[in-house]
């Protein structure tokens, strides 16, 4: 069985998590006929947020960062 998976950009977002407040590239995807949100940070590549089938939300919570590694401004 196949299962198709679109993503398409729906564009830059600002993201308040509990982790703290982030840039985002917001992304709609759709599988199997069902639709999910990502808000994804654009230089890490991780999820900050995400609004999941059946209602279920995925949230950043903490964020550390290795010894010498920092964010862009």
């Amino acid at each position: 069985s196949t299962c198709v998976v679109t993503r398409r950009v729906a564009g830059e977002e600002a993201v308040k998590t509990p982790a703290g407040e982030f840039r985002a590239t917001h992304l709609l995807q759709t599988s199997g006929g069902e639709a999910s949100d990502w808000w994804i940070h654009p230089d890490l590549g991780i999820p900050v947020r995400g609004q999941i089938l059946g209602g279920m939300e995925y949230v950043l919570s903490s964020l550390k960062m290795g010894s010498g590694l920092h964010l862009p401004h």
